[in-house]
């Protein structure tokens, strides 16, 4: 049975990458309620009208992206819709680095989800059935799940020492969420087939690699080399670039050796040979 790994690990990137914009969006605005007004006035228009503008885009990635996984084929056209007009609104209020560094989020989503494989993979129940099916398998994938999530806030929290982790965990040492993702990820190779363990173990360890990849790549215009193109509202954002890069390439040549590892022979297609009697 073909596993549509490229289009599975987009949806996913997808999901998981929304999903923690939102959650992150959420999360600043509870925890400067009480100073939002002030805040608010503290920011240009154009920037306002930027947060509106990825948040609406975060949600309806989001909707696609679990209505994709569920087989619908809308969930492709709402967000290449969706990416398109988000891409021109950001050219028009956002400055062009910021805009520009979006340019391959939606390029690379959009061309895996209407690749052949992406419309087989929209016709083919079986294969998304057979996925998920059972506790185990569910089980599994909230681990995996749980893993990308734990190891992408702990590498980015790493890298900028500031996120999430750090307003919850304040002191917390980096090996201990490091362990834990391990641990997630193992506990959901134990629960998967045993045919699919390292397949499914790639498939969590690339949608890390992937949304730390983009998320990086919107950081880039913030680095201090470029930060002086985005104008006066804009500051630098200092981050360990080296670290960052070597962390997410480790892992992703990991993922990629899982990936290779496991792959499943396409049958030959059996030769005939002409008949001379």
């Amino acid at each position: 049975m073909r596993r549509y790994t490229t289009v599975r690990i987009a949806i996913f990137s997808m999901i998981l990458q929304s999903a923690l914009s939102l959650v992150s969006f959420a999360s600043f605005v509870r925890a400067y309620r009480h100073a939002s007004a002030s805040l608010y006035a503290a920011y240009p228009v154009a920037q306002r009208w930027l947060w509106l503008i990825a948040l609406l885009w975060s949600l309806v990635t989001l909707i696609s992206g679990l209505a994709l996984l569920r087989g619908r084929g809308w969930g492709r056209v709402s967000y290449a819709c969706a990416a398109c007009l988000a891409l021109l609104a950001y050219f028009i209020v956002a400055p062009w680095p910021l805009a520009l560094c979006a340019v391959p989020v939606a390029e690379a989503t959009t061309a895996v989800l209407f690749s052949r494989a992406g419309t087989h993979y929209l016709r083919d129940d079986a294969a998304r059935h057979n996925a998920a099916s059972g506790w185990r398998a569910r089980f599994a994938t909230l681990c995996f799940v749980l893993s990308s999530t734990l190891l992408y806030l702990t590498h980015l929290t790493m890298c900028t020492t500031a996120g999430w982790i750090v307003r919850v965990l304040p002191g917390w040492p980096a090996w201990t969420t490091l362990i834990a993702s391990t641990v997630l990820i193992a506990v959901g190779a134990l629960l998967s087939q045993k045919g699919s363990r390292v397949w499914r173990s790639g498939v969590a360890l690339m949608v890390f690699v992937v949304v730390d990849a983009f998320a990086l790549l919107g950081y880039l215009p913030y680095a201090p080399a470029l930060a002086r193109y985005l104008g006066p509202a804009y500051r630098p954002y200092d981050m360990l670039w080296g670290v960052a890069i070597a962390l997410t390439s480790i892992i992703g040549a990991l993922a990629l050796t899982m990936l290779q590892m496991s792959r499943v022979p396409r049958p030959r297609a059996p030769l005939t040979m002409p008949d001379y009697l």
